[in-house]
């Protein structure tokens, strides 16, 4: 499984960029970030504010919360 952050202007119904998060981003990290959800897997997820510099430094990019909305996703290898 793969972790990505999925990034859309805000208001924007389409996705404008794709991050792929590093390996050692997993389910866990996943469930601390959002919730322990039973369907964590094959949603979508907003980026909880309080996680953006988190994001930041695993992607190594600078957010743009005002303007972008991110998104956690799980995508198959």
């Amino acid at each position: 499984m793969i972790w990505m952050i999925e990034a859309a202007e805000k208001g924007q119904p389409w996705i404008t960029e794709e991050y792929r998060l590093p390996e050692s981003f997993d389910i866990d990290t996943a469930a601390a970030w959002v919730g322990d959800h039973p369907d964590l897997v094959g949603s979508v997820f907003d980026v909880p504010p309080s996680r953006i510099p988190e994001m930041e430094q695993l992607l190594g990019i600078t957010a743009d919360a005002d303007r972008v909305e991110y998104f956690l996703v799980a995508r198959a290898d």
